[in-house]
């Protein structure tokens, strides 16, 4: 039997540790089965590195899925609503909260508040800062989190900064259409 992966307690650290054991038969000098070998090895370290790569590979797929839905999110409040649904099925945000100002009393304050598991980072486009992206988790954020916000909080600018543009000229152009029709029908 080859590959019979099991969890246990490791004798020396008491940490859970994940064990693979290999079982062969054990023969004599005729050929006769005289008992069971067996090799158990502590494979932690792989097991460990295979969940991270496809924890990575998930957030790879979300973050691919974030930017699609942001390229056909028009408004800000489209935006804000992908940014959260991103947010909580990719790492399990509590809250995401978006604050748009370049006043930069206003970002300093909507920092972390000293809780470690806040993460507030800077929306920044060509034009410097336009905003704050906090997102609350649940625990305490892996280096991964951090990665991944990163990365959500660069699409989430350039597609606010979009969103801004759009709605700005969608404003200017309901403006000159309601100023070109008359006030009052003939």
């Amino acid at each position: 039997v080859q590959d019979d992966d099991f969890t246990s307690l490791s004798p020396v650290t008491g940490e859970l540790c994940f064990y693979e054991s290999k079982w062969y038969p054990a023969t004599g000098p005729a050929g006769e089965v005289i008992g069971v070998a067996v090799l158990v090895s502590d494979v932690t370290a792989r097991r460990h590195a295979e969940d991270a790569l496809r924890r990575s590979s998930d957030r790879t797929v979300r973050l691919q899925q974030a930017t699609a839905a942001l390229a056909e999110a028009l408004t800000v409040d489209q935006v804000r609503a992908v940014i959260g649904d991103a947010a909580r099925t990719a790492i399990g945000a509590e809250t995401v909260e978006i604050v748009l100002t370049d006043d930069q009393d206003v970002l300093a304050a909507t920092g972390t508040g000293g809780d470690p598991r806040v993460l507030a980072l800077q929306l920044v486009v060509s034009g410097g800062s336009i905003g704050v992206l906090r997102v609350r988790l649940s625990e305490t954020p892996e280096p991964e989190d951090l990665a991944f916000v990163g990365a959500l909080a660069g699409q989430c600018a350039i597609a606010l900064e979009r969103a801004r543009l759009y709605e700005r000229e969608r404003s200017t152009a309901v403006a000159l259409q309601r100023s070109l029709l008359p006030d009052v029908l003939p």
